[in-house]
């Protein structure tokens, strides 16, 4: 079975490496020069896997309610949700939104243990590859005045791009082809297509972030919301915090990514589904973030002196991956909007078995993931 496989980031990395698990012949086809490349989600996300906590759900109704709240009026560095200009002339955002609407409600599904499966997966994995510095670290939730709220000793983070990097080698060790610098143009489940030519496969299995509605030949409600974050050097080892933390409400991430870099992590931009360079206002007001959420973080990194990062997160709107058969031989395993990172492996797992076969008995969470729930 000859399986095409859209998008280099963690997701589509990690759902290669799987079917070539169940014998599968698999060809990664990645729009930029490299995979996990700075271009990508993967490259700069929190790096936190966050086991513990319960995650972001758009069509939830606080989450939601607050979000609408503050889309008049800026209240200062509480306001974490933009929406970029482009969005107002944006049929496909519009479509978007009215799927949120019509999914209003609080998704039924098994975080904790869905969690708990997705850090262990990554964790195994990368042992036994021995890179991405994933270990446990434990995880914290504070306040602006940096009293802990909650924390958990068990929560664990790595950098998600050298683990991706890591992953690709012993794929291409295992017979993986990746073709780069290979933009698809349109998918189906006979092959891609890429610069006017043609890639066959047998199936193909989409994991293109936030360009995965773009390629389709159908709608699916998978929108970018571009995140942004400073990867700082550790000034002082000594001072700098071991543990990941998250400033509540701001919604800033900190994360002690190795001895010699911290990465902050924050906001949620609503772009147009077009190319959209980064929001100059948005690269300024992390580095006030910071100095606001972690005023003695100028002490021990030197987050001020550089480049803001931004990439795309593909968000549904029930905030769950969409993972299945969405046409005969076309599969989808995206949408993980934050979750990237850390849910990889297991929706890898899932896809996987259903385009090659396998793992029959699934843990039940994974039903939620079903594009059925879209009318796919």
């Amino acid at each position: 079975l000859h399986v095409a496989v859209v998008g280099g980031g963690v997701v589509g990395v990690s759902t290669a490496d799987e079917l070539l698990r169940r014998g599968c012949r698999v060809t990664l086809l990645e729009a930029s020069p490299e995979v996990a490349g700075v271009s990508s989600a993967t490259w700069g996300n929190a790096g936190t896997l966050w086991k513990s906590l319960r995650g972001t759900t758009p069509c939830e109704p606080a989450t939601l309610w607050r979000t609408l709240k503050m889309l008049g009026r800026d209240p200062g560095h509480e306001k974490n949700v933009f929406i970029h200009e482009g969005c107002l002339t944006d049929a496909a955002f519009y479509r978007w939104a009215l799927t949120l609407a019509r999914s209003l409600g609080t998704p039924d599904y098994d975080w904790p243990t869905a969690h708990a499966d997705a850090q262990r997966y990554l964790l195994e994995r990368a042992g036994a590859l021995g890179a991405g510095g994933l270990r446990v670290a434990g995880g914290e939730v504070r306040s602006a005045s940096g009293a802990v709220v909650s924390s958990d000793a068990g929560d664990a983070l790595g950098d998600s791009a050298l683990y991706t990097q890591a992953l690709a080698e012993d794929c291409k060790a295992r017979g993986l082809h990746i073709w780069t610098n290979a933009p698809a143009e349109a998918v189906d489940g006979g092959g891609v297509t890429v610069d006017g030519a043609r890639v066959e496969a047998d199936a193909v299995v989409v994991c293109a972030g936030g360009r995965t509605a773009s390629l389709l030949p159908f709608y699916v409600p998978i929108h970018p919301l571009r995140g942004y974050s400073i990867t700082a050097t550790v000034t002082r080892p000594e001072r700098a915090p071991e543990a990941s933390f998250f400033v509540d409400p701001e919604h800033l991430y900190c994360t002690r990514l190795d001895g010699d870099r911290v990465r902050f992590t924050c906001y949620g931009e609503f772009l147009p589904l077009r190319p959209t360079p980064p929001t100059r206002a948005l690269q300024e007001r992390l580095k006030s973030l910071i100095a606001h959420a972690v005023p003695d973080a100028d002490t021990w990194s030197d987050y001020v002196s550089c480049d803001v990062w931004h990439g795309d997160r593909p968000l549904t709107p029930d905030g769950l991956p969409i993972v299945g058969q969405i046409a005969p031989g076309l599969f989808l395993n995206a949408g993980h909007g934050f979750n990237g990172w850390r849910d990889a492996g297991i929706t890898a797992q899932r896809v996987a078995a259903l385009v090659a076969g396998g793992d029959v008995d699934a843990p039940s969470y994974v039903e939620a993931w079903a594009p059925a729930r879209f009318n796919l």
